[in-house]
C-alpha cells in the first residue's frame, strides 16, 4: 500500500525549473568558452618565454665555449663580426650575425676563400625551436673582452622586441695585433 501512494504522489521537476537549470549551464558553458583563447594564449607566452630562456643560455654556452680558448680574436669593422683562431678545433674560425641565427663559419687549414667549410648555426635548430632565434646587436672587443651587446632572443611571427635580452662579456686567451 505504501509503495502504491509513493506512486501516485510523484513530484518532480516543473518545466520552469528545467529551463532555468539550462540557461545557468549555458551561460557557465559561455564564459568557459569565452576565456579558452585567452587561457591558450597565456599558455603560448610562458611556454615561448621559457623556451626562448632555454634558448638564450645555450646560445651563452655555446658562444663561451667558442671564444674561452679563442686567441688572435678581431673584429669586423663592418659586420660585426668576431674572427678568432679556436686552439680546440686548430682552426680559424668567424661567428657572424646570420638571417636568423648566430652563424659558425671555420676554416679548414688556412683562412682563404677556398678553404671554408659550410657555415653552421652556433645554436642547432634542434636547440632552437621553429619560431625563436637568438642574435646580437653589437660586438666589442676591449682588454681582451669580447662584449655581445644586447645578445637577445626573438620571436619570428610576433613583434620586433625580444622575448629575453642579456649583454655578454667574455674573456678571450689573446686578441690579434
Amino acid at each position: 500500500m505504501k509503495i502504491l501512494k509513493k506512486l501516485k504522489n510523484r513530484s518532480g521537476f516543473t518545466l520552469f525549473e528545467l529551463l532555468a537549470t539550462m540557461l545557468i549551464l549555458v551561460m557557465v558553458a559561455g564564459v568557459v568558452a569565452a576565456g579558452m583563447p585567452v587561457a591558450s594564449e597565456a599558455f603560448v607566452k610562458a611556454v615561448d618565454g621559457a623556451n626562448a630562456q632555454t634558448l638564450l643560455s645555450t646560445a651563452i654556452s655555446a658562444l663561451r665555449d667558442e671564444l674561452n680558448d679563442a686567441t688572435q680574436v678581431k673584429i669586423g669593422a663592418t659586420d660585426g663580426s668576431v674572427s678568432y683562431f679556436n686552439a680546440g678545433s686548430g682552426s680559424q674560425s668567424k661567428l657572424y650575425r646570420g638571417t636568423d641565427n648566430i652563424m659558425l663559419q671555420q676554416y679548414i687549414g688556412f683562412e682563404s676563400a677556398n678553404s671554408l667549410a659550410p657555415a653552421r648555426q652556433l645554436v642547432t635548430a634542434e636547440a632552437s625551436t621553429k619560431n625563436l632565434y637568438v642574435t646580437y646587436a653589437s660586438v666589442a672587443l676591449k682588454d681582451g673582452v669580447v662584449t655581445f651587446t644586447d645578445l637577445a632572443v626573438y620571436n619570428k611571427t610576433l613583434s620586433s622586441n625580444p622575448v629575453v635580452k642579456t649583454d655578454l662579456s667574455i674573456r678571450v686567451a689573446s686578441v690579434a695585433p
